[in-house]
């Protein structure tokens, strides 16, 4: 059976450099996303749903942000496929992230989080 995004969060933690910090924000981040629509990550597998709150805990709770390059390695996807599946999980979630280039200007969220 395939394990829900919740069982690999604590794990990929555990092995992405400065994540360790992030579990309590990635499982709140994992639950509201439920909370709003069961199946909030579609055809996403669970582990990149795992990575990607990851990196939108991180964009949350750190500056700078751990690198999209290095959560894929760790989870051995390319950055394409961390960027993807963390739109689609901030758009579940109506989080806007405002972009300047490769440079993160603002997180905030669209309605209550």
């Amino acid at each position: 059976p395939v394990q829900p995004p919740e069982f690999y969060a604590d794990r990929l933690c555990d092995r992405i450099e400065r994540a360790e910090v992030l579990k309590e924000s990635v499982h709140e981040i994992l639950t509201k996303a439920r909370e709003r629509s069961p199946n909030y990550y579609g055809s996403m597998s669970p582990v990149n749903v795992a990575a990607s709150a990851i990196y939108i805990a991180s964009l949350k709770n750190q500056k700078p942000p751990i690198p999209q390059s290095e959560i894929g390695e760790v989870i051995g996807v390319d950055v394409d496929t961390v960027r993807d599946g963390y739109k689609r999980l901030a758009e579940a979630l109506d989080i806007d992230v405002k972009h300047s280039g490769t440079q993160i200007i603002s997180i905030k969220h669209r309605t209550s989080y």
